[in-house]
């Protein structure tokens, strides 16, 4: 079953929840007014991204563009994209999470038009884009205690064994 056909959680098979939870992409698929109303799917894995349930997203889809930066001028290029013909789109945003940090997001969609060109649905795939901040930072970290540790071994006048376990 594709997810465009996907139209509640209790149609979307169990095993292909199961395997788009482990991925580090939110899966998604919205009616044509997107996170505004009308949510077909949402994967698990979307509170570990944004701290908000799917459940609580399916009950309140708009929730998400409260939590974004910038909604109306991001729905604004969404929409002009969509009015162009566009099958695919890519944007990217803020959002901005429960405990007050904030999260930046490439939203990948794409779009399914109706035989007169309608758009019908928006699937998407949401990937975190925060983390190569956070990456940076643990490659600097890294760099900084190889150098504490290069400085260790040249400066030592002991022996020094490295044994592999």
């Amino acid at each position: 079953m594709d997810i465009p056909a996907a139209k509640n959680f209790s149609t979307f098979p169990s095993e292909c929840d199961a395997l788009l939870a482990t991925s580090s992409a939110i899966f998604y698929a919205t009616g044509p007014g997107w996170w505004r109303h009308d949510l077909h799917y949402v994967s698990h894995n979307v509170a570990q991204m944004i701290d908000a349930s799917r459940e609580r997203l399916h009950e309140a889809p708009a929730l998400w563009m409260e939590r974004m930066q910038d909604a109306s001028g991001v729905e604004q290029r969404l929409f002009t994209a969509l009015e162009a013909g566009e099958s695919r789109i890519r944007l990217r945003y803020r959002m901005t999470c429960d405990d007050g940090s904030e999260r930046y997001l490439q939203d990948d969609i794409a779009v399914h038009r109706d035989a007169a060109g309608e758009v019908v649905e928006l699937v998407g795939a949401l990937v975190d884009i925060t983390r190569p901040d956070s990456v940076q930072a643990r490659l600097e970290a890294l760099a900084e205690s190889e150098r504490h540790y290069r400085f260790i071994v040249e400066n030592v006048s002991d022996a020094i064994v490295l044994m592999d376990a």
